[in-house]
């Protein structure tokens, strides 16, 4: 959080960590245990709380949707190795 001369929040951070390990049917450990931490900025402006409040959905939407992508590449990766 960025605070300004003025001790308004003027900057968010929102960060979002998904840990999750990939097992074969079998039990093996395909991946271990594992952490993906994706996070985003974005301007906080008081006078526009309600445009504020939809911007935070849209930024826990894109990161939703940019964790999936990034867990199923390091699964394509795992498994293509092996």
């Amino acid at each position: 959080m960025l605070v300004d001369d003025t001790a308004r929040v003027r900057e968010w951070a929102t960060r979002y960590v998904v840990t999750f390990e990939l097992n074969a049917a079998d039990g093996e450990v395909v991946m271990p245990l594992q952490a993906v931490e994706l996070s985003r900025e974005y301007a906080y402006d008081a006078t526009a709380a309600f445009g504020t409040s939809e911007e935070q959905d849209v930024i826990r939407e894109e990161l939703q949707r940019d964790m999936v992508a990034a867990i199923l590449r390091r699964v394509d990766a795992a498994l293509g190795s092996r």
